[in-house]
């Protein structure tokens, strides 16, 4: 009987792209919804192709090191289970410091006008809903 290789990944590298996968839908949402825009250059390069390749962008950059990982996992289990946890630790303390000193989910949103703008080099006409106060973090005093 031919013996099968079971495929046996760790527990971290599921928990890093389930993180990562979050991310990727909570920066689709907070685009679409216009209460942020990409703060990485190289993401927001992405962003202007498309979000085809926004997110096959981001899912490549995240499934190919976990690769890596658990290829370098048969050679070092301890040292890259360590990594994978730092990185984990450090996903969700850097996370969590961008969302508390913005107010993303507190921004509110004005209609100013029906406006004609270009999505992906096509008119559209759509009511136009800037953000207030952008990027001003909670700890600021509001402008007067």
């Amino acid at each position: 009987m031919a013996q099968t290789k079971r495929l046996d990944v760790a527990r971290e590298s599921y928990i890093l792209l389930t993180i990562c996968l979050l991310d990727l839908a909570a920066t689709v949402w907070l685009l679409v919804t216009e209460r942020a825009v990409e703060g990485n250059p190289i993401m927001s390069y992405y962003v202007e192709q498309g979000w085809d390749s926004l997110i096959a962008a981001k899912i490549l950059l995240v499934v190919f090191p976990l690769f890596i990982a658990e290829w370098g996992r048969r050679h070092r289990p301890r040292f890259v289970r360590r990594m994978l946890r730092f990185a984990i630790a450090a996903y969700i303390g850097i996370y969590a410091l961008a969302f508390t000193n913005t107010d993303i989910m507190a921004r509110t949103r004005r209609p100013v006008t029906d406006a004609v703008h270009e999505i992906h080099g096509k008119a559209s006409a759509a009511t136009y809903y800037p953000l207030e106060d952008s990027y001003r973090p909670l700890s600021a005093k509001p402008r007067q």
